[in-house]
């Protein structure tokens, strides 16, 4: 699965330069203790393709399953992994926190929400973490928690701390 994104390089071969289209994806195998757990990793994926998260959007991906064990392959997005700290946690907020649906994500840290370089479009990238998830107290103090919790990590990165987890 090739996902055409404007990805061009320059590249030398001897004195010439040429440029060359790349393509980024990642793959990711989950591996589950019984048949059940893999099919419902599957419902969530199948459920996830399908789902509109508004402003937030979701990596083009596929995946197979095979036995208990379910491998997808999604494109990767370039772009700074800064969505809950930066000027876009609102739209997050909104489109993922307070979302109608009762499906949404649930891990709100600031490496699960990348902010692409060229479009400035926010993509939720931690599949893990979409799960039905009905109580909206419930996303809205996980959100808080994650809030603080990010912005002191960011804070230690930043001062050249060490984050221990």
């Amino acid at each position: 699965m090739n996902y055409r994104r404007d990805v061009t390089s320059v590249i030398q071969i001897g004195e010439e330069e040429t440029r060359v289209e790349g393509y980024y994806h990642l793959d990711k195998t989950v591996v589950c203790d019984s048949d059940e757990i893999a099919r419902g990793i599957v419902e969530k994926l199948d459920r996830l393709q399908k789902e509109d998260f508004n402003k937030i959007h979701i990596p083009k991906f596929d995946y197979y399953a095979m036995d208990n064990a379910i491998r997808y392959r999604v494109e990767f997005i370039k772009g700074a992994p800064l969505g809950t700290v930066s000027k876009f946690k609102g739209d997050i907020y909104d489109d993922i926190v307070e979302r109608e649906s009762d499906w949404t994500f649930d891990d709100y840290g600031y490496g699960n929400f990348v902010v692409e370089w060229k479009t400035l479009k926010i993509y939720a990238v931690d599949f893990t973490s979409y799960r039905y998830m009905p109580d909206r107290e419930e996303r809205r103090r996980k959100w808080k928690q994650y809030t603080e919790k990010n912005k002191w990590e960011l804070g230690m990165v930043l001062n050249n701390g060490s984050i221990t987890h």
